[in-house]
């Protein structure tokens, strides 16, 4: 496929030569999908890949980003242009899986109480334990589970203009995790957690694969969509319902607002060294958080 100018005009040429050909029928749908490719081939282009060359993983990696800034109808046109694209001009027809809006469904707190938490752990078997445990500790999803390192030497924090008092008042060892859009973050596991993860670390690491995208595990503990499912099964038995493994995110950020609002006396601030620790890309995430 020949390379033109700009991700805008890549975008462009590629829209109307789908219409044209009848690969999308409507303008309306054509003019949306080179609006979402534009923002895909920019997002590629800044990371020196040309669109042809983007591969099913950076999709999903690119999606997965996208999924913390935009709605879930804004993500689904993403993912239905790159599929389009990907089927018609690199023949990958595997299609790449719908992934949920944390925008949309910050909508509403979905946040647990510690007594909740302890009534679904109790229901799952002993990994799945210690990975909820250390999610609802840490403030982590759940494919940062894979992501896992101790200390910051092996896999130092992205460059960010991080909070100095971030994980102020908590207790626990320092480990860095890979989140949304590859942001390295300081995260802090609680001692006794992190004495048992550590029984659990690999001589060697290996590589997962999780929806399609690969991580490098260093410890032997399960993460993304296993421990999602556990944690969903789990609370159905202790509660009769599930806002799922991402509500324990919620507890976290309320838990960690209340403790350093009263530290700094500064909500603003409290606020903002939350969003630090949870790995949001913009504080009125968090905001929503915490209804």
């Amino acid at each position: 496929m020949a390379r033109f100018s700009s991700p805008e005009r890549q975008a462009e040429r590629i829209s109307r030569h789908l219409h044209r050909t009848g690969v999308v029928a409507s303008i309306r749908t054509a003019n949306g999908y080179s609006g979402a490719l534009k923002l895909y081939a920019q997002w590629l282009s800044e990371q020196g890949i040309q669109l042809e060359n983007g591969s099913r993983e950076q999709a999903l990696q690119y999606l997965d980003q996208r999924s913390e800034q935009v709605g879930q109808s804004a993500l689904n046109l993403d993912r239905q242009a790159i599929d389009t694209y990907r089927s018609t001009y690199q023949n990958q027809t595997d299609k790449l899986p719908v992934l949920k809006s944390e925008e949309t469904h910050a909508l509403k707190s979905r946040a647990y109480s510690q007594e909740q938490i302890q009534a679904i752990i109790v229901r799952q078997t002993e990994p799945y334990q210690l990975a909820t445990a250390i999610c609802a500790g840490a403030g982590l999803r759940a494919h940062e589970l894979f992501t896992l390192c101790k200390g910051i030497t092996e896999q130092p924090p992205s460059a960010r203009d991080w909070d100095a008092i971030r994980h102020a008042r908590a207790r626990g060892y320092i480990y860095t995790v890979v989140g949304k859009g590859g942001l390295v973050r300081t995260v802090k596991i609680p001692y006794v957690l992190a004495d048992k993860l550590e029984t659990l670390k690999l001589a060697i690491p290996r590589t997962v694969t999780d929806r399609g995208i690969r991580y490098e595990q260093r410890y032997a503990i399960p993460g993304g969509n296993k421990v999602s499912a556990s944690f969903t099964s789990a609370s159905q038995r202790a509660l009769g319902w599930s806002r799922g493994v991402h509500g324990l995110r919620h507890t976290y950020a309320q838990e960690r607002l209340k403790v350093l609002a009263a530290t700094t006396q500064d909500y603003d601030r409290a606020l903002r060294v939350v969003s630090h620790e949870l790995g949001h890309l913009r504080p009125d995430i968090t905001l929503i958080y915490l209804r």
